[in-house]
């Protein structure tokens, strides 16, 4: 059986779907951890309509994310070589899923 605390890495594996993630902030070291991005539709402008927003899924205890650190997200194709990396703002703080385990940041895309 997994034990989702234990295997929390397996879930974010790189070599699958998950991408490197490194977290900045002002005035502390940069974090470095897996997650994974996904766009989702979210109702805008009181459900009069869908809009598609970017979220990334993380494990709680790899990071402490909050609302305005800067992401930058790097995957890794199935040649195994390295993408040009994203840059991310979070925009709202994480919240929990998965009793806890798995955090849910939202993000709006940086200019390159």
């Amino acid at each position: 059986m997994l034990d989702l605390e234990a295997d929390m890495a397996a879930f974010f594996d790189e070599e699958g779907f998950a991408v490197s993630c490194e977290r900045e902030r002002p005035g502390e070291d940069t974090v470095t951890f897996s997650g994974i991005v996904g766009t989702t539709d979210e109702p805008q402008f009181e459900g009069e309509m869908q809009a598609p927003t970017h979220r990334l899924l993380f494990a709680t205890a790899a990071a402490d994310v909050r609302r305005g650190d800067t992401l930058t997200t790097t995957a890794t194709n199935q040649a195994g070589e390295r993408q040009p990396p994203r840059r991310w703002r979070v925009t709202r703080d994480p919240a929990r899923v998965l009793d806890g385990l798995q955090s849910v940041a939202y993000l709006k895309r940086l200019a390159e």
